[in-house]
């Protein structure tokens, strides 16, 4: 079941979630454990927020006269570090915000 069933029309979606594990760490210290969730969270979360976004945006109620209309707008946003990359050594993180720029984003 999805989030947005209760409501009754969805015509915005923004993502903006992701996280920078404290024990995210360079390539041999970083645990598989803390890559995999840092990985879950900040790249599959985008992709679940617009999976359901898009299904609600989809049973949109029409009705011309008000201006109703099937879709939507998804929005999704990633760190400066997607872009310019980071001092810091979290691997993980780097890597999620990355590839989220070069996927999503287009970079």
């Amino acid at each position: 079941r999805s989030p947005f069933d209760t409501l009754t029309i969805r015509t915005r979606q923004f993502n903006n979630a992701g996280i920078m594990h404290p024990a995210d760490d360079n390539a041999l210290n970083t645990e598989e454990r803390i890559w995999d969730l840092t990985m879950q969270i900040n790249l599959k979360g985008v992709w679940w927020g617009c999976k359901y976004a898009i299904l609600a945006m989809r049973n949109n109620p029409t009705d011309e006269a008000k201006g109703l209309h099937v879709g939507g707008s998804i929005i999704n946003t990633a760190s400066f570090v997607a872009i310019m990359g980071a001092a810091t050594p979290q691997l993980a993180c780097t890597c999620t915000f990355t590839a989220f720029a070069s996927r999503v984003i287009g970079c």
